[in-house]
């Protein structure tokens, strides 16, 4: 048996009486795994060197490939079909905590993470997905946007029937 909790028999009577439910952060109600749910692609190619260029979603991934943040692990894990760009690419690569992730391409900044670091919340591709309550990921180069993920996680399938019963009982 799984998350079974021990109490007192006074305990289990009294929880009849509960009028409210307040759960926890990701993983209670949902399945912690983030999956990217949209995408924006304002830029398809970057300039790299002299007269070549790269795929975005190539530079992106060889970008945060290395990473073990949750959010850029689920972009890579929606970038990783095949057409990339050899991590060695990018160059500098480091992770900025509660920010993001940086390196050069080409000579120039790549960064991709939270809208907020990258002043970038109030941008019309951004904003409309934060109001939309979706975790974001966006991507400059050289200080330019040139894509956005919209991340979410994925209701637990046991969620609406709890969500339903706590209705029914008038928990709210």
């Amino acid at each position: 048996i799984r998350n079974m909790i021990h109490c007192k028999k006074s305990k289990i009577e009294s929880a009849r009486q509960v009028s409210h439910a307040v759960f926890d952060k990701t993983g209670t109600l949902t399945t912690g795994q983030l999956e990217v749910a949209e995408s924006v692609v304002l830029q398809d190619t970057i300039p790299h060197g002299v007269g070549a260029s790269v795929s975005t979603a190539s530079a992106i991934l060889a970008l945060v490939s290395a990473s073990k943040h949750p959010v850029a692990r689920a972009v890579a894990a929606h970038l990783n079909f095949g057409d990339t760009l050899a991590a060695s690419q990018v160059k500098n690569v480091e992770e900025i905590t509660s920010k993001g992730v940086q390196g050069t391409l080409g000579g120039r900044l790549i960064r991709g993470g939270n809208a907020k670091w990258l002043g970038l919340e109030n941008n019309q591709h951004v904003s409309p997905l934060l109001d939309r309550g979706f975790t974001i990921f966006t991507v400059t180069y050289n200080g330019t946007l040139i894509s956005v993920f919209a991340l979410a996680d994925s209701i637990r399938p046991e969620v609406p029937t709890l969500l339903a019963t706590l209705a029914q009982r008038k928990v709210k």
